[in-house]
């Protein structure tokens, strides 16, 4: 019986990752489907959240969302990439910043058939001349 209520229990835990990344008390990764986050304790960090969506007629669409508790200033740096060779190139750079403490990144761009690609974001948040910056990576195949 106790076997089966954790085999439950780990299951379910898998279906309630979180899809955002928060703040949190602890520095952990954790695994969704073949997506890792990694969620780190920050202070000024509150929320980044990314996604990477490539529509069937190869349209790449990147949406980032930063938002920082109190900051002066956020900023965000997108890199394109697509896996070639063994290696991560960058097809396009993508950037963004301003004077508040929420920040939205939305772009699009056409891809290639048949290739892996993923999203690098930096995300930065500034506060009284402290700054904190994260990167985080979301995977798509098209």
């Amino acid at each position: 019986m106790k076997n089966r209520f954790m085999a439950l229990f780990a299951l379910l835990m898998l279906f309630l990752v979180p899809q955002h990344m928060y703040a949190g008390e602890v520095n952990a990764t954790v695994s969704n489907l073949d997506q890792d986050y990694q969620i780190q304790r920050f202070k000024i960090i509150t929320n980044v959240s990314l996604r990477l969506f490539i529509s069937s007629s190869g349209i790449a669409e990147m949406d980032v969302d930063l938002t920082a508790f109190q900051a002066d200033k956020t900023s965000i740096v997108c890199n394109l990439q697509q896996y070639k060779d063994g290696g991560w190139t960058t097809l396009k750079t993508f950037s963004n910043s301003i004077n508040s403490n929420d920040l939205n990144l939305f772009q699009t761009w056409a891809v290639a058939k048949g290739n892996n690609y993923r999203i690098e974001v930096h995300a930065t948040a500034y506060l009284n001349g402290t700054s904190e910056s994260t990167v985080q990576y979301y995977y798509a195949d098209y």
